[in-house]
């Protein structure tokens, strides 16, 4: 087995909405994307399940043309003894590889929607450093 292994997703909400609060002589919008975590892990069956939540935009904001929201739930199997020989440790293991697996999920249904929306030019969400966000921004565990 795989220190890790992706059994499926779930999109709990995908969603996009004009902001008309937006003003159209900008020449740039506002896509900085809201983040939110979540992962909780089961060591009776070495099951994990994470939560990525992403935000763009605003309905309020001058400079952002839409708010989009795509919120994705992950299940994934692991190995615990593969995991811990690793040297950064079971818990950054875990919080590194889903988000980054998610995130790789997240990006095309961002892209496709802003181009659905046909109203703003195509984005793409950035790869990111996934290690970089982790170190960065608090990714709650919790175990059962």
């Amino acid at each position: 087995m795989a220190s890790i292994s992706f059994d499926s997703y779930v999109l709990s909400e995908l969603s996009y909405k004009v902001n008309p609060n937006y003003n159209n002589d900008l020449k740039e919008i506002d896509v900085t994307p809201d983040l939110d975590f979540g992962i909780n892990i089961s060591k009776e069956n070495s099951k994990i399940a994470t939560k990525l939540n992403v935000t763009l935009g605003s309905l309020t904001e001058e400079d952002a043309g839409f708010m989009l929201t795509v919120n994705i739930f992950g299940i994934f199997s692991y190995d615990s003894e593969e995991i811990e020989s690793y040297d950064i440790g079971f818990e950054t293991f875990i919080k590194e590889s889903t988000i980054s697996i998610l995130w790789s999920f997240i990006r095309p249904f961002v892209s496709d929607l802003i181009l659905r929306g046909n109203k703003f030019p195509n984005y793409i969400l950035p790869v990111i450093n996934v290690a970089k966000l982790v170190k960065d921004n608090d990714v709650p565990i919790t175990y059962e």
